[in-house]
């Protein structure tokens, strides 16, 4: 039998949704002029206010934020370009409020050498991110989840 799978992440691709994919990388794309055009705390308010109440009522399955975790992950690697933390994650970050999952957004810093990092947390640990690396930066406040 012949494979027809084109990277390492082509039997995900089909088991994910071709629509989801596609759907996250417009996203990002979305993410990244908005970033450009509105800055990141009008960014971010936007997510939040379009979902003002994600942090109220029931919690999102598991198996829901595993899912939307992995379509970012997989939309990323495909997007044309590069999809930087802060991208991959405030689209992590909107997906999940839309579903009904708590996750807070996290920016942190470095002090030496200066470095920064984005990085979405839900039950106060890492999404998208090993915990041994988060712990490298200092969460910055960034007012109401």
């Amino acid at each position: 039998m012949v494979s027809t799978d084109v990277g390492p992440h082509a039997g995900a691709a089909a088991a994910l949704g071709l629509i989801d994919l596609v759907g996250c990388m417009a996203s990002i794309a979305a993410i990244k002029a908005s970033l450009a055009y509105r800055g990141f705390a009008r960014t971010l308010a936007r997510i939040r206010a379009r979902t003002p109440n994600a942090m109220d009522g029931a919690d999102a399955p598991d198996e829901v934020v595993a899912r939307l975790d992995r379509i970012v992950s997989i939309a990323a690697a495909w997007y044309p370009g590069r999809a930087l933390c802060l991208e991959r994650s405030l689209v992590l970050y909107d997906r999940l409020r839309r579903a009904g999952a708590r996750a807070e957004f996290r920016l942190g810093v470095q002090a030496v050498p200066f470095a920064s990092h984005a990085w979405v947390e839900r039950h106060g640990a890492p999404l998208n991110d090993v915990l041994e690396h988060a712990e490298q930066f200092t969460p910055v406040t960034l007012g109401t989840p």
